[in-house]
């Protein structure tokens, strides 16, 4: 994140020398931040992994006793732990585990809930920011989750997939001391779209979508050679282009024969990306687990239908409730009318109704959510299912809708034209680039208006990032020069403040895990401006950091509550013009729709570079695309051609380009195959399948 809080002026600027230095790179955190190497933040992030893994072991009662016995079969059974688990075969190919609970730092996310996965099934897990979903992924990959099947090969590809200064991709997948898979994985990365020169990069130079390619190659490795029995994908579409996007739908959709992937589980919030290949839903809400049988379009209408259902139901309760206590008041008036009447068979009569009746409200609003007939007197020992026990229906507690409140932006119209068309920023004929390479992208002219919604589009490396540095002014910081032919021209409104969320925002608040969202804020953004504890929380509730999450570790948040907390920084202060370099990554639909609203009534200038259609379509109106080293502009009009209209065109184009089919080319198959052979043949077998045991993670963790 950079923010740029006071004005500048640029009316001409040439590559600068490396001493040189432009009032624009200057920035309120870079200014105050400490300096901090790869090596550090890695060790910082593999601190919390491991404190969020020793807390989670401490709340699972069972995880002693899995530890103890993760090398005997008897696990499972009631003199090993009792927990009822349900331990797998080797030639098992359903997993099935019972009485799952997950917790840490004080946080209860799991109740005793089943967590099932099925052969060949294609699993949606969505939920809300911070209700655990990584964690269980986490819990899963590592080996700790108490009965899962120790046979199971399993891999997570999560995340964020930091660099490394010390080996390139290549080295990445295999290390640098096996060649048996080096060949097949050059041919994996050659079908993601890995040129010469980003096979022979440091991993840590490579940008975030080639960055998450290179987990994905890491995975289609191991399916290679080993075969996957749960793949597990933590947001797999942060930073990829939509052609990444379109390959890993198609990769997902293929059959396992193909694939070598028995089962996946996708953590993701884009709802195209959910719809190209989910089979199943799994719904992590109120501490449990619950699974749909079908695609998400259909999850998304059976849960219309059952809300719509439930109302319904809410109704004929509150009705047939009113009805059943005015019948019941009115047998007691009559009752204490006819008080001095003797005793007789009509009076017992009558109590025996007004008893009946209450019994009777006990019992109204009672349902099966399966629509199942039920029993009040099952036995309390018996599973639920058997018991046919049923639910009161009751007025759904409606969640808090989120609202992000951006604060106005920064005045740019003083001593202007007032107008929404008024230009705030201007390229004419310029070319960027780093150091003494060629420029990334020539002869670049545009112009950014005062209220202008820009969506900005284009492959991975093609320089989406490069054209945002250009326009926030970051030069020196990154080498990065502007070339201005003889009529070049660089220009700012002398009012200008622009604010800058990066693409990695993330991995920059790796190095102040140990902080709260409020010290960061106070002590390191904006540590030369007095802010109370009260205005920094104020202002970070405005996005949804609120309560414990204000004062908490980062280290302990979700990905979508930081994300938040940059977003919330960056709007501090009052920006007139906001540049976000992928935004969406991490945060959940509700977070989407929030920020796709809050950007859409701010009143200031956006630039946008998002691959989540959903989201661009919420409130932007021009499409920039970068295509072979040049933008070409194109402004959309609600008469002509709205934007939806050309992100869709776009996207067909993209369609069209992609190669649906690479994986499946067979020569490259055989010839992955042939070289990895020896290790297969080597591989022992057991009855009932093949012994593949393990648990991987993404290569570059």
């Amino acid at each position: 994140m950079t923010l740029l809080d006071k004005p500048i002026v640029l009316e001409s600027l040439t590559k600068p020398s490396k001493s040189t230095t432009t009032s624009s790179s200057s920035s309120t955190r870079s200014s105050s931040a400490p300096k901090v190497t790869v090596k550090k933040t890695h060790n910082l992030k593999e601190k919390f992994d491991r404190l969020k893994q020793e807390d989670m072991d401490e709340n699972d009662a069972m995880s002693l006793v899995w530890k103890d016995n993760k090398g005997k079969k008897e696990w499972g059974t009631k003199s090993f732990g009792g927990r009822g688990a349900h331990y797998s075969s080797e030639g098992m190919e359903d997993i099935v585990l019972q009485n799952v609970t997950l917790g840490y730092s004080g946080r209860k996310l799991l109740n005793p809930t089943t967590l099932k996965l099925v052969h060949s099934k294609r699993y949606a897990l969505v939920g809300d920011n911070g209700v655990g979903k990584s964690s269980l992924l986490h819990r899963i990959a590592s080996g700790s989750l108490p009965g899962f099947p120790k046979h199971a090969n399993v891999y997570l590809v999560e995340q964020e997939v930091l660099g490394r200064d010390d080996c390139d991709a290549i080295d990445a997948l295999c290390g640098e001391d096996d060649s048996t898979n080096r060949y097949a994985a050059k041919s994996i990365l050659k079908n993601l779209g890995f040129t010469d020169r980003l096979l022979s990069c440091k991993t840590s130079e490579l940008s975030g979508g080639w960055r998450m390619r290179l987990g994905i190659a890491s995975a289609l490795l191991s399916a290679e050679t080993s075969g996957i029995d749960v793949l597990m994908l933590d947001e797999p579409t942060n930073h990829l282009d939509l052609e990444g996007v379109i390959f890993l739908e198609n990769l997902l959709s293929r059959d396992v024969s193909e694939s070598g992937i028995s089962s996946v589980v996708v953590v993701s919030h884009d709802e195209d990306f959910l719809r190209s290949f989910c089979t199943d839903v799994i719904v992590f809400e109120d501490q449990t687990l619950k699974y749909f049988a079908g695609d998400y379009d259909s999850y998304l209408t059976d849960l219309a239908e059952k809300r719509s259902r439930h109302n319904r139901l809410l109704d004929s309760r509150v009705r047939e409730e009113k009805r059943v206590k005015d019948s019941i008041a009115r047998a007691e008036r009559q009752m204490k009318k006819k008080k001095k009447k003797k005793k007789g068979k009509g009076r017992e009569k009558r109590q025996k109704q007004i008893s009946q009746r209450k019994k009777k409200m006990e019992r109204i609003g009672l349902y099966r959510d399966d629509g199942k007939r039920y029993k009040l007197n099952s036995l309390k020992k018996m599973d639920v299912d058997m018991a046919r026990l049923p639910e009161k229906v009751k007025m759904l507690r409606e969640k808090q809708a989120l609202q992000f409140k951006f604060p106005h932006a920064s005045d740019v119209s003083r001593g202007g034209s007032g107008t929404e068309n008024e230009i705030v920023f201007m390229l004419k004929n310029v070319s960027v680039g780093y150091g003494t390479n060629d420029p990334i992208l020539r002869d670049l002219s545009l112009s950014i208006r005062a209220r202008d919604r820009i969506a900005v589009v284009g492959l991975n490396g093609c320089g989406k990032s490069t054209l945002l540095s250009a326009i926030i002014g970051k030069f020196s910081d990154s080498s990065l020069y502007v070339n201005e032919s003889d009529d070049g021209q660089i220009w700012r409104h002398r009012l200008l403040r622009v604010a800058h969320v990066s693409q990695h925002h993330l991995d920059e608040l790796v190095p102040y895990f140990e902080m709260s969202p409020v010290e960061y804020m106070r002590d390191v953004c904006f540590s030369n401006q007095d802010i109370s504890k009260l205005d920094a929380r104020s202002h970070l509730a405005k996005f949804g950091i609120s309560g414990n999450l204000a004062t908490h570790e980062m280290g302990f948040l979700s990905g979508g509550e930081r994300t938040r907390i940059v977003l919330a920084l960056a709007v501090y202060s009052q920006p007139s013009l906001l540049v976000l370099d992928e935004p969406t990554n991490h945060l959940d639909a509700d977070s989407l729709n929030a920020l796709g609203s809050a950007l859409n009534d701010w009143d200031g200038a956006i630039v946008l570079v998002s691959h989540v259609r959903s989201f661009c379509r919420a409130f932007c109106r021009d499409l920039w695309v970068i295509q072979d080293g040049s933008l070409k502009i194109h402004e959309g009009s609600e008469e002509e051609q709205p934007f939806h209209e050309l992100l869709e065109s776009y996207c067909e184009g993209v369609k069209r380009r992609c190669v649906i089919d690479v994986v499946d080319d067979r020569s490259v198959r055989r010839r992955a195959k042939k070289a990895i052979g020896d290790k297969n043949k080597r591989k022992k077998k057991k009855k009932g399948g093949h012994v593949r045991g393990g648990v991987e993670r993404s290569a570059l963790m």
